[in-house]
């Protein structure tokens, strides 16, 4: 006995954070209209090459974290970073200044971001937008 089974119907979903669409848009859509900061002024950028405090962020203001070294970086919101307490976790580049290593973009959060190398001194390229 041979069993047809009709195809259920697929709604797309777009998930969202807050009030920001969250990484999926459906064929045709830009999903950038949704409560997206848009910034008129360069970023500033500093490269940070000492363990502790990297970056402050106040409200209205988002920063890009990314691991110019060949070594991971912890990184973690609010407190200092360890290699047991992190919110992220950077890849190591192949090689220093590679462009290879990881990165994350913070723009939820309010305070001071610190950063710690797995080994050695850190690299990491802040960019601040206010």
């Amino acid at each position: 006995m041979r069993t047809t089974i009709a195809p259920a119907t697929i709604t797309p979903v777009i998930l969202m954070s807050g009030t920001q669409e969250a990484g999926y848009f459906p064929a045709g859509g830009t999903g950038g209209a949704v409560g997206v900061q848009q910034y008129t002024a360069a970023p500033t950028n500093s490269i940070v090459t000492s363990d502790g405090l990297a970056v402050t962020i106040a409200a209205g203001q988002k920063a890009f974290l990314q691991n110019w070294d060949d070594a991971a970086v912890y990184v973690r919101c609010g407190a200092a970073a360890t290699t047991s307490n992190a919110n992220f976790i950077l890849k190591a580049g192949t090689a220093a200044n590679d462009g290879n290593g990881g990165s994350v973009e913070i723009n939820d959060f309010v305070g001071q971001v610190f950063i710690l190398a797995a080994t050695g001194s850190p690299r990491v390229n802040v960019s601040l937008y206010t």
